[in-house]
């Protein structure tokens, strides 16, 4: 090949990638709807991700679990939980009982933050509804017992299949009401 057909192809190249660049960069992020949000429930976000409450009040709304307290905060490295899930990088955990929760999320985007968030708030409600318990460093679920001995690989963990099977429905639901004009 002669310089010019290799320059030529280079040159083509080298637009197709500030194309894509260009795409990425100025790709629009798909903002909420303004909804009135429920005064019973009060949601404390610490993190730098503003959009993250909304989720939060339109879940709770979804699952009717009003009265309730919830404070974001970030999930670093550094304050996830350890223990026989330190191999995992958790996404988000919930923490707390009796109206009183702390939500740990990572950083992430909205579309992602809907999944996570949905997820998490199913096993807000298993805590309040007592189907899980954690108390002396075992799970109760559903009135089983499980301890180090016989916790279940955590995609097993029936909590967990639980939330997993139930995160889609509460997001669409989430969804239809944060873009409500969109639909």
């Amino acid at each position: 090949m002669n310089k010019k057909i290799k320059w030529v192809i280079g040159f083509i190249i080298g637009i197709i990638l500030l194309l894509v660049i260009y795409l990425v960069v100025t790709q629009k992020e798909k903002y909420f709807d303004r909804i009135e949000l429920p005064q019973t429930t009060m949601v404390v976000n610490k993190t730098q991700l503003n959009y993250l409450d909304s989720i939060v009040y339109v879940g709770i709304s979804e699952l009717h679990l009003t009265p309730t307290v919830i404070v974001l905060r970030e999930l670093t490295d550094k304050n996830q939980p350890t223990g026989d899930i330190e191999d995992l990088k958790l996404m988000a955990y919930i923490q707390g009982k009796n109206h009183q929760y702390i939500l740990n999320i990572r950083k992430m985007s909205r579309d992602n933050s809907l999944t996570v968030i949905s997820h998490e708030l199913i096993h807000l409600l298993q805590r309040e509804e007592e189907r899980f318990i954690a108390v002396d460093g075992k799970i109760i679920f559903q009135d089983i017992e499980y301890t180090i001995e016989n916790m279940p690989d955590y995609k097993q963990r029936p909590w967990e299949v639980e939330a997993y099977s139930k995160q889609s429905k509460l997001r669409k639901k989430i969804e239809k009401v944060l873009y409500q004009s969109r639909k």
